[in-house]
């Protein structure tokens, strides 16, 4: 169990090294980092911070709709914000200043980020905050899982553009892709762990 933890963190690091990478591609955000950004136009804080507020939000909420958080939820609360600010002050991730290499970096930011969530998935430890508050609505709203989670990225992209928050091709080109990223590395790490229980 404590390697299964420990070993989340890789998973959170490349999460927001996706993240930054989206970003820093100057053509607009995935929608919850649209929020993240529209927050810092508005409030005192940096991008992860911005990232922490919201997952704490997202938590109490869950909590109070009856789905209890896990100690994995708690740390993905706070190391993917952490690790946004490490990266970003590190200035590791360039911005870019053209539509072509912007379009390099949402695209292997995306596959990094799905990259990231099918690493935490993968430990089965509990849903991160997000996937929490989706289950809880699907749950008091007896719908599916999936429109409520498009539901919440359309709201959550509709308030950051509200707020300032950048939305443009990076949007559109992280949402149209995330989907099949995120299958196709759930579908490399089960293939490793089923060879891995093969082995031992």
């Amino acid at each position: 169990m404590l390697r299964r933890y420990l070993l989340l963190f890789p998973g959170f690091l490349v999460m927001s090294l996706g993240m930054v990478f989206i970003v820093q591609g100057n053509l607009g955000s995935d929608p919850w980092s649209v929020l993240h950004l529209g927050i810092t136009n508005h409030l005192p804080v940096t991008l992860g911070q911005a990232n922490q507020l919201v997952g704490v939000i997202i938590v109490i909420t869950s909590y109070a709709l009856g789905v209890k958080p896990t100690l994995a939820t708690v740390l993905n609360m706070f190391f993917v914000g952490f690790f946004i600010d490490m990266i970003q002050r590190s200035r590791l991730v360039p911005w870019c200043d053209s539509v072509f290499s912007g379009v390099l970096f949402v695209l292997f930011g995306s596959c990094l980020l799905a990259l990231g969530i099918a690493m935490y998935v993968s430990m089965r430890l509990g849903a991160g905050p997000r996937d929490s508050l989706t289950l809880a609505l699907a749950s008091r709203t007896r719908s599916g899982v999936g429109p409520i989670r498009t539901a919440m990225e359309l709201a959550c992209l509709a308030v950051g553009w509200a707020l300032g928050g950048p939305v443009g091709l990076g949007t559109l080109l992280s949402a149209a892709s995330m989907g099949t990223m995120l299958a196709f590395w759930l579908r490399v790490l089960k293939g490793r762990g089923s060879r891995a229980r093969t082995t031992a």
